[in-house]
């Protein structure tokens, strides 16, 4: 490699940057990074993810800002099934011919796979937050704080709050609830 530094690659990312990346704690951090089944590589005193495992921290983000929930940890259970040895057996196979074995899968495969199960879960509509939104606002339903939340991306605060067209007002009855309604045009 020439010592020009326009021709370096970056191979890996330190840890100790992605806090300021994405805005959140160390804590925080660590818990994305477990989900996801992603242990950094330790260089001396530092840390470092590779750049194929911080394009998976970014979709997670990603993710998390449009409201979905983190990933669930991989289990011990599913941990242990991690290692082994798949093999495919096809059920015309001629004799002189073996299966196909799969190597072994590793955590972070498999959090990959079930980050991408999740996300085909439920389809993706730009549009849904704003169908609930009015759904509410027509039908007069109070809906509770943390799904007020869930649906604008921030939790409304004081006794009324304004956003994506509605008017949030806190419910006089039960304070942890809201009532939708559209907000007026100025």
């Amino acid at each position: 490699m020439s010592n020009n530094p326009a021709t370096y690659t970056i191979d890996s990312v330190p840890v100790a940057g992605l806090t300021n990346r994405y805005g959140v704690g160390r804590t925080a951090l660590y818990d994305r990074l477990k989900a996801l089944g992603i242990e950094p590589e330790k260089r001396g005193r530092s840390s470092h993810i590779s750049n194929s495992q911080l394009d998976q921290m970014d979709q997670l983000d990603l993710r998390l800002k449009a409201g979905e929930p983190m990933p669930s940890n991989p289990t011990a259970e599913q941990t242990e099934h991690d290692h082994r040895t798949f093999t495919e057996h096809s059920p015309n196979l001629s004799a002189g011919h073996s299966p196909n074995t799969i190597g072994s899968l590793s955590p972070s495969t498999d959090a990959a796979i079930l980050t991408l199960a999740s996300m085909l879960k439920r389809p993706i509509d730009p549009m849904a937050n704003y169908y609930a939104l009015q759904s509410a606002c027509d039908n007069g339903w109070l809906l509770p704080t943390d799904k007020v939340r869930e649906l604008i991306g921030v939790a409304p605060r004081g006794e009324e709050c304004d956003r994506l067209g509605f008017r949030f007002t806190r419910s006089t009855k039960r304070r942890t609830e809201w009532s939708v309604s559209r907000q007026p045009i100025d």
